[in-house]
């Protein structure tokens, strides 16, 4: 990936006025670090054959580039202090975009430190920057359906990475009872229930924070949270709900990147 330009929490690097590149070279090809997957394998008692046990992808994506004037000058006090307000964050993780071709519909959840770079003056800054994952995100995608008690909704999760993810769930509750939404895709196995619910309640669960509001009694949870799923064969999530209500479903597909 070769760029110049990156919006980081709505703000626009070319809009200070400065690109990003290497100090002594414009080239920001293949910055990237970690993503790889780790496989876990033993050795068969008896025989030469390797048995796979499962894998993981444990380190995030990390990268390193300069941030330089475009018209070559030194930086003044008041735009080093403005860059440092704006990317030095001791506030968490925020969304980080690249302009490159074949980026723009991938953003990392990333944290910048930065490091002045001096030549008698301040003439740039060293960035490093680490994201929250081994992968990048899709922009935002919000599916809403409504239930009635007897119908299915069914959507594609076509993230690069397969597995499930905890997507945010907001459901509006349209009659009394007790609650079971289960997506029947990911084995059949993952079904939330909620007891006691009321017309009008308004019940949100918080995604991979595994927070839950608008249940008043805990015991009423079985802290099963809902999923979105995918294989290799199959993308294809069917949920069921035995109330009639309003459900909106919120979530990021994961996007694999040539590191």
């Amino acid at each position: 990936m070769t760029f110049s330009d990156f919006i980081f929490d709505g703000k626009r690097l070319s809009d200070f006025g400065m690109f990003a590149g290497k100090f002594n070279d414009t080239n920001t090809d293949n910055i990237f670090e970690g993503g790889e997957i780790t496989f876990k394998n033993i050795k068969l008692p008896y025989s030469d054959k390797q048995k796979f046990c499962g894998s993981s992808c444990n380190t995030p994506l990390s990268c390193n580039f300069d941030i330089i004037k475009t018209d070559g000058s030194f930086i003044s006090d008041m735009e080093y202090s403005s860059l440092m307000r704006w990317l030095h964050r001791p506030d968490g993780y925020h969304w980080l975009q690249f302009i490159a071709d074949g980026y723009d519909d991938i953003f990392f959840n990333s944290q910048f430190t930065l490091q002045a770079i001096d030549v008698n003056n301040h003439v740039g800054f060293h960035c490093s920057v680490i994201t929250d994952s081994p992968y990048g995100y899709s922009n935002e995608i919000v599916k809403k359906f409504s239930f009635n008690g007897a119908n299915k909704f069914i959507f594609n999760d076509y993230s690069d990475k397969i597995g499930v993810a905890y997507p945010y769930v907001k459901l509006i509750i349209k009659e009394n009872g007790n609650l079971i939404l289960k997506n029947e895709s990911y084995n059949g196995t993952n079904t939330t229930t909620i007891k006691n619910c009321k017309n009008n309640d308004v019940i949100e669960f918080y995604g991979d924070e595994s927070g839950i509001s608008g249940v008043t009694n805990p015991n009423d949870f079985n802290f099963v949270y809902p999923v979105i799923c995918n294989t290799y064969e199959n993308i294809e999530n069917e949920i069921y709900c035995n109330l009639t209500l309003d459900i909106e479903i919120a979530y990021r597909m994961t996007r694999m990147v040539t590191v």
